[in-house]
């Protein structure tokens, strides 16, 4: 079964963010003549979240599915979908101040 991480973590979204935890699960048994020759259990799950913010979608997932790791997913999507206001405003260079010197 599937362990709840994302529940605590619901007071702090605000505005639209999308969280989503998921597990795989395969069992493989393995017998010849009768008899077991191999019984194999695997598990993947991981988390990933969409954030949006001022018209842009912040994407990030992770392969770990535990609170930490919704920690981390949760502030790389916020991150994100912030990025390119950051960036425009990084990019923007003071103009120059206006030249006070009178031609002759």
């Amino acid at each position: 079964m599937l362990k709840d991480y994302l529940s605590p973590f619901a007071a702090e979204l605000t505005g639209h963010v999308e969280l989503r935890a998921q597990m795989n699960t395969a069992r493989s048994v393995g017998m010849l003549n009768g008899s077991m020759v191999s019984n194999v259990r695997a598990e993947q799950g991981g988390v990933c979240a969409r954030v949006y913010r001022n018209g842009v979608y912040g994407f990030a997932s992770a392969v770990e599915y535990e609170e930490e790791s919704v920690r981390r997913v949760l502030r790389a999507a916020e991150e994100n979908a912030l990025f390119p206001e950051e960036a425009a405003a990084e990019k923007q260079e003071p103009s120059p101040a206006p030249s006070t010197t009178v031609p002759a």
